[in-house]
């Protein structure tokens, strides 16, 4: 409920950003720890999304959740959010 109520909310600053927070979804699959990965790396996402509000740039949040993706580890999402000042 709560990423439905975010996408809701960005909808009404951003249409695109409100695409891109419906697809930060993507980043949960598998089960176990690869499960509980996913998890870690979408509250970071939906952390972000309510931190940001209106100013996070669709194209940022698109990065985040390709980074989110690319390594199982998270390293690479953790560059990206210090790339962009986020953490």
């Amino acid at each position: 409920e709560h990423w439905l109520s975010c996408i809701h909310t960005a909808a009404t600053w951003n249409p695109a950003l409100a695409m891109e927070v419906a697809q930060c979804q993507s980043v949960l699959k598998g089960y176990g720890d690869t499960h509980g990965r996913g998890w870690g790396n979408f509250n970071t996402l939906m952390h972000v999304v309510q931190q940001q509000g209106r100013h996070l740039a669709p194209a940022t949040l698109h990065e985040l959740r390709a980074a989110a993706l690319a390594d199982e580890q998270g390293r690479q999402l953790q560059q990206a959010l210090q790339r962009h000042a986020l953490v």
